[in-house]
């Protein structure tokens, strides 16, 4: 299955990523090179969405830097 990958950097990069069915955001996020999945924060069709989240085909993945407060 395919996801749409948009990173909300300064690159704004968008890809499509093939990814096996029932594949988890943690999964993609592995695939992605991200380790440390705490540090992003995923929204797919505008929701947000935690690690155990299960893709569904054409979805649409927006990727963001989590922000630290202090």
């Amino acid at each position: 299955m395919n996801v749409q990958v948009k990173w909300m950097t300064d690159s704004r990069k968008t890809e499509v990523i093939d990814i096996h069915e029932k594949a988890t955001v943690g999964e993609l996020l592995n695939k992605l090179n991200i380790n440390n999945h705490e540090d992003f924060l995923i929204v797919i069709n505008g929701k947000n969405r935690l690690s155990d989240y299960v893709l569904h085909n054409e979805d649409q993945v927006k990727i963001f830097h989590s922000m630290a407060g202090g």
